[in-house]
């Protein structure tokens, strides 16, 4: 499984198709804003999971949004997200955008 975090941003990988590509990128859902795909890089990425998994046990604590996607097909495709809250306008607090590669 391929794994990236937020130090990927604007930068590509190259999965085996058929393999797994993990995304952490830190959240803290109290504040509202929540990570959300805007583009998604089908068909060759196919999501399979977005998990919030957090740091600590304390309120309002941060921890970090999980996605996993499955590899589909050979070829190029782009994952897009943005950093927004689900009220209040269209404000992104951040975005991120990866290159996915994927290779037979």
């Amino acid at each position: 499984m391929a794994k990236v975090d937020e130090s990927f941003n604007n930068r590509s990988v190259t999965v085996p198709v058929g393999g797994m590509l993990e995304l952490d990128l830190k959240e803290n859902p109290t504040t509202g804003y929540r990570w959300t795909l805007t583009g998604p890089g089908t068909p060759v990425c196919e999501l399979k999971t977005d998990d919030f998994v957090p740091a600590g046990r304390a309120l309002g604590a941060g921890g970090t949004r999980s996605f996993t996607f499955a590899i589909r097909q050979a070829g190029e495709a782009t994952l897009s997200l943005s950093n927004v809250r689900s009220f209040g306008g269209a404000d992104a607090a951040g975005g991120f955008t990866l290159h996915v590669r994927a290779t037979n």
